[in-house]
């Protein structure tokens, strides 16, 4: 080993006492743990909040299945064709006419605006839950409707007067 040179691993760490360990502690230790703690709270938004628009391809797909299992016996042999043009007719027009947005606010608020058919715009407020990714959207007066997100989308089920529901797609909007 050569004179006045020390080997590279033989370097000490200075030994920290007193004042020394308290300065550490509140540069670095402290700024540390409030940025995890300040972090720990990111994220914690419910992936439901938001704006949510009708998705209006996905609604006239909906419609033409419900129409079409709603049909009379024999509607399907008819050979003017003229019951579907009607059927056609009645579901372009309805699904032009047809706008809805749902928006779920963090404090479990929501309201639902839109026309439906181009019957006159409805508004309407009511809560919403969150219980394990299915959530509950209740109005007053109404039957509560359930909604899970797939693929980026809010699919709700909304209930209808027969007792059976329509899945509804809705896309985040802004």
């Amino acid at each position: 080993m050569l004179r006045g040179v020390a080997h590279p691993l033989s370097c000490r760490i200075p030994e920290l006492k007193g004042n020394t360990m308290q300065r550490l502690i509140s540069m670095i230790v402290l700024p540390l743990a409030a940025l995890v703690l300040t972090l720990g709270g990111c994220g914690g938004k419910d992936p439901h909040t938001g704006t949510w628009n009708l998705d209006k391809t996905a609604f006239e797909a909906s419609v033409r299945e419900m129409m079409a299992t709603q049909m009379p016996p024999g509607a399907d042999a008819d050979p003017t064709g003229q019951m579907a043009a009607m059927m056609e007719q009645m579901v372009t027009g309805m699904v032009e006419k047809t706008e809805m947005t749902i928006t779920l606010n963090d404090d479990g608020t929501m309201k639902a605006d839109g026309t439906f058919g181009g019957e006159e715009p409805e508004h309407h407020v009511g809560t919403w839950t969150n219980n394990s990714g299915t959530i509950t959207m209740t109005i007053e007066g109404e039957d509560p409707a359930t909604g899970t997100i797939r693929d980026g989308s809010l699919y709700v089920s909304m209930p209808n007067p027969r007792g059976d529901s329509m899945e509804m797609k809705f896309n985040r909007g802004g």
